[in-house]
């Protein structure tokens, strides 16, 4: 037995040697690969460089400048990208010192031998407007009196100064000064510098999950605040507590006029990267700026917070003793065990070395002289003592240092202006290295990325996209109510009220811990039942607007709407339409709030005791295309009630109304489609092992067994020709073992493992429905976790629907993230395309030198990969996470469901999962031309996921069947993003208009140009002023006055932005 056992150990040890060996061969061989790719791929952006500067130098090279991709353009004009430097970097995290993702920084005193350094300390308090408590708590307990605060404060001491930020505390905060003096004193302290907001926004938004036009809506709510109470116009940019930052969010800025912003959240060793080649100041440039001469100056905080401890200097130890809060024996300390002193004539000069070396240190990492150093936490200052606190001991400070030459520095409180003022006069803008790229997915250390937040809590996520597509539409017609009724009036004035609520609650949610899910529980619920009254209030607005628009008679049965939002925990219902003997004759009514034409699959439920009815259009033609299907509630079929659908060809910009009503005699030939249970009930017919569901456009192939997809089939000259395998699975991640911490939480994804597990189930519940207008097939899968999945193919439609509806419980799905796995048979390499915030499409690589949550970015609107010759689009409806780890696979994150606390602040869990319905369009096309934007095709489809259809109806009718207020549709990359009534004056009008960054679509014309005037019906053009004003995308500014809206043209650029303000005549 003993020589069994020798034996034995012996070979295990011969086989752990081979292993090992082998081990060192394989990371050798890897090695050298990982070299050699990065020898090729600076070799190639060297010669994309010079392919790109030839093509833009030629006069003719419009259609060369279409072909050619992000990634050439960048390396044209940018001395730095994003993706270089993900190429360039290793992701080691080795201990930098005293400042661990660092290094040693050593003082060089000849930099400031010619030129002291200008210190600008910046007094901030971050205000969450909702996170652990509610915005309302906040605001009661802390928010209101750090104001109070700051204002007596400020006008005590002309040397101090502080910056605000969220415009949502400072407008409610405004209303409670009680003395117009008060007023006049904020007024003053503006005016003499003391006091600066930046950014201004509503909020300080999330850039990972919002979606452009939310932040600009919410960015204009503030800035328009601004503007109206104070008069005032913010210059510079602050966000410094959003988990990454979005390229999209700087471009927004700087068309809102402001000129220089601060950041703070971007991944460690990005920051190491930037620091060691003093690059943290930078213009932060798009990929399609070429010829734009604004710039956007970025200024990076290189340390691990914004806190005190990690402002100051690169040594946290030592920057904490001058955080004059912790003193003690205040309750807040020093986590190093060195706790700040009170600054008296004995340790003055001892004090002031030890901080001047830190703020020469940090100095060390900018090219100037001129530095920054933020002086505040989250919601700090709110006790009259910790002002005197900091500002006593620093100015003791800032005074021995001015007066002693010898340290060569000139130190004193500021704000941005001050710091942006000093450093521009000393580097003028066109100075300063451009960097194309954003900044997803943020670590802040080790490898823990902050990707779980893309997918937190998505229910709400998509009751955001529903509140935003309610106020967008909401706000245009009111607007138009408006300028065809002449301005002012009783109804438009007491509309104005849910519609200014509805702006803020919407504007409130993009706060970067609403829509990113990373709030506790109850503020949650606080976030969601704002939305709710405002999904409500919207309805309500337009559905009274739609009844005046419409001249519907008045006194009589309203105009409501379909979709029924009864609560903010539950899924809408659908209204029914109940024709009776009484009732015998409804108007359903569309709107389009879109400016161009839809041909809509409209379904509504009817319930009816006739035989006979029919659905006629707007000129009270028969509809003779009319899809009839069974109405179920689970499994139960609803005998008394059927599903209408049919094709709606609508207008831009238009109401359309229908008409359902009985009739004594079959008119109609309507198409009753056909169903097939699989697996329903004891005699449960088994399914066949393939099933098919078609159109004249689409072929899709399911495997019986399980109901997923498995083939899709396109149509193309007359065949179904173009296969691609697409093969759909539900899997889930873990979160790791109880010994690791943190685990995946609100924030972290931090998985168990990088390979996902199947979601293992047997015989689902299939139904199949076949009709002549479209067909679906529905799944259902009850354990271990509750899905359901339907797609549907639509007739004359070259997309299919998916829509899921997930429903994560307690116990079996404890610490699990569902994915939707797409498996397909485009290889897409290692590269994929993800969206941010649905303005601008950004090239993604999977590297195998970063973890799995590190590789996982947001998708706040679209997502697509692509071989040589085929690209396949996967447009959401909600914001997610998303990821492509082998090629041909995609990851879609669905939900997640999380026990603990990632140790981020929130100290709870992810809990609260309800069911949730996730919608997406997938379509599968032929590659467009070599850049890096969505075909207009795909962005056309997400426009119209993004902007539903709304549809009510009424016993109301009239002789007026339609209604569209354009005359002509815009040029088809162009979109009407806004018409935003300025609820002060109701005789002003801001027109937003935006183009869209496309692929080279032979079928849109480059710049076609178009007038104002051109666009719009008579009943609107007739109404407002022949000359309008162009102004900057928050109407801050004026660009340009006196633009004719009948002769001079508008002409977007590509990407870019054109907002009009008109006018009332």
């Amino acid at each position: 037995m003993n020589e069994s056992l020798s034996l034995e150990s012996n070979g295990k040890l011969i086989d752990t040697e081979i292993e090992a060996r082998l081990n060192s061969l394989e990371t050798g061989l890897k090695e050298n690969r990982e070299i050699l790719n990065a020898v090729k791929r600076r070799v190639d952006q060297v010669s994309q460089s010079l392919r790109s500067k030839a093509a833009f130098l030629d006069p003719t090279s419009g259609e060369e400048m279409c072909k050619t991709n992000s990634k050439e353009i960048a390396a044209s004009f940018s001395e730095e990208t994003v993706e270089h430097i993900y190429d360039e970097l290793k992701f080691d995290n080795p201990d930098g010192g005293v400042w661990k993702q660092g290094w040693n920084v050593i003082v060089n005193e000849s930099k400031f031998a010619s030129e002291k350094l200008k210190v600008f300390v910046v007094p901030h308090s971050h205000n969450d407007p909702g996170w652990i408590k509610t915005f309302d708590q906040y605001f009661q307990t802390q928010t209101r009196h750090i104001l109070n605060n700051m204002l007596k404060k400020l006008s005590e001491n002309a040397k101090a100064s502080f910056i605000w930020a969220e415009v949502s505390y400072f407008a409610l905060w405004w209303e409670t000064l009680k003395s117009e003096d008060q007023r006049e004193m904020v007024k003053t302290l503006l005016d003499n510098g003391q006091l600066e907001f930046v950014n201004g926004g509503w909020v300080m938004n999330d850039e990972a999950n919002t979606h452009y036009f939310a932040i600009i809506s919410q960015m204009v709510e503030g800035h328009q605040w601004l503007k109206h109470n104070l008069d005032y116009k913010p210059r510079h940019g602050w966000s410094i507590d959003p988990f990454g930052m979005s390229s999209t969010m700087a471009f927004l800025l700087k068309r809102m006029g402001l000129t220089a912003m601060v950041v703070q959240r971007v991944h460690y060793s990005i920051k190491k990267y930037l620091a060691q080649r003093q690059l943290l100041e930078f213009d932060w440039k798009q990929f399609w700026e070429i010829k734009d001469t604004k710039q956007i100056i970025c200024h990076i905080e290189p340390f691990f917070s914004y806190d005190i401890p990690h402002t100051c200097g690169p040594d946290p130890k030592v920057c904490c003793q001058f955080d004059f809060k912790r003193l003690p024996p205040n309750r807040l300390s020093c986590p190093w065990k060195a706790p700040p002193q009170v600054i008296t004539d004995k340790n003055l000069k001892e004090r002031a070395q030890l901080l001047v070396d830190q703020y020469k240190k940090k100095s060390m990492l900018f090219r100037s002289n001129s530095l920054l150093v933020p002086l505040g936490d989250d919601f700090r200052y709110d006790k009259l003592a910790e002002w005197d606190m900091q500002f006593k001991n620093y100015q003791k400070l800032f005074d021995y240092l001015n007066s002693h030459p010898e340290y060569n520095v000139e130190i004193k409180f500021g704000t941005l202006a001050d710091y942006f003022n000093s450093l521009l006069s000393s580097i003028p803008p066109k100075n300063f290295a451009s960097l194309v790229g954003d900044f997803f997915t943020y670590a802040d250390r080790d490898d823990h990325y902050w990707s779980g937040y893309y997918t937190s809590r998505p229910f709400y996520k998509r009751f955001d996209r529903v509140l935003e597509s309610y106020l967008r539409g909401t706000e245009i017609i009111y607007s138009l109510a408006s300028i065809v009724n002449g301005g002012k009036s009783l109804l438009l004035e007491n509309l104005s009220i849910p519609l200014t609520y509805a702006r803020q609650n919407l504007a409130l949610f993009q706060h970067h811990d609403a829509i990113t899910g990373t709030a506790k529980d109850h503020v949650v619920k606080d976030y969601a039942g704002r939305m709710l009254q405002s999904i409500k209030n919207t309805q309500k607005v337009i559905s009274e607007l739609t009844s005046t628009l419409l001249h519907f008679p008045k006194h009589s049965f309203p105009v409501k709407f379909i979709d029924n939002y009864f609560n903010s925990e539950s899924l809408p219902s659908k209204n029914v339409i109940k024709l009776t003997d009484e009732n015998s004759k409804w108007s359903l009514i569309v709107y389009n709030s879109l400016a161009i034409s839809r041909n809509e699959l409209i379904c509504v439920y009817i319930q009816s005791n006739k035989t006979y009815w029919i659905i006629r259009n707007s000129k009270g033609k028969l509809i003779e295309e009319v899809q009839i299907n069974a109405v179920w509630n689970g499994e139960q079929q609803l005998h008394d009630i059927r599903e209408a659908c049919f094709f709606a060809h609508l207008k831009p910009l238009s109401l359309t109304q229908f008409f359902i009503e009985t009739t004594e005699k079959a008119e109609n030939k309507y198409d009753y489609s056909s169903h097939v249970l699989y697996n329903y009930g004891e005699q449960a017919k088994k399914p066949p092992s393939e099933i098919v569901i078609s159109t004249n456009s689409l072929k899709l192939v399911f495997n019986g067994a399980d109901g997923m997809l498995r083939e899709v089939i396109r149509h193309q000259k007359g065949l179904f020709a173009k296969k691609n395998n697409v093969r759909i699975q539900f899997m889930t991640y873990g979160t790791r073992k109880a010994k690791e911490s943190p685990k995946s939480g609100a924030y972290l994804f931090l998985p168990d493992s990088d390979e996902a597990q199947d979601v293992n189930y047997s015989k689902p519940k299939i139904r199949v429905t076949t009709g002549s207008l479209f067909s679906k097939i529905e799944v259902s899968i009850l354990k271990p976790v509750s899905i359901y999945h339907q797609v549907t193919v639509i007739k004359d439609t070259d997309t299919f629907n998916i829509d899921n509806v997930v429903h994560l419980q307690k116990g079996s799905m404890d610490n699990q993230e569902l994915i939707m796995r797409f498996f397909t048979d485009i290889n897409n390499s290692n590269e994929f395309f993800t969206d941010l915030n649905g303005l601008q499409m950004v090239r993604r690589k999977y590297y195998d030198k970063i973890a799995l949550q590190g590789n996982v970015y947001p998708m706040p609107t679209m997502m697509y990969f692509e071989s040589y010759k085929t690209r396949m689009n996967i447009l959401t409806a909600q914001p997610l996470g998303t990821t492509s780890r082998h090629p041909g696979f995609v990851d879609v994150f669905l939900d997640r469901r999380l026990m603990q606390d990632d140790q981020r602040g929130v100290n709870q869990g992810v809990t609260d999962n309800k069911p949730t319905r996730e919608s997406f369009i997938i379509l599968i096309e032929e590659k467009p031309a070599a850049n890096e934007k969505a075909s207009l095709k795909a962005q056309l489809e997400s426009l119209k996921q993004l902007n539903p259809v709304n549809l009510m109806y009424s016993l109301k009718h009239n002789t007026q069947g339609e209604i569209s207020f354009l005359r002509s549709p815009l040029p088809c990359d162009i979109h009407l993003l806004n018409l935003r009534s300025n609820l002060i004056s109701y005789n002003e009008f801001s027109l937003f208009l935006h183009r869209f960054g496309t692929s080279c679509d032979t079928s849109c014309p480059k710049q076609q140009k178009f007038t104002i005037g051109s666009l719009f019906t008579s009943n609107v053009i007739d109404a407002i002023e022949p000359y309008a004003s162009r102004v900057s995308l928050s109407l801050m500014h004026e660009i340009k006055s006196n633009v004719s809206v009948f002769e001079e043209s508008a002409s977007l650029e590509e990407m870019d932005f054109d907002v009009y303000n008109l006018k009332l005549k």
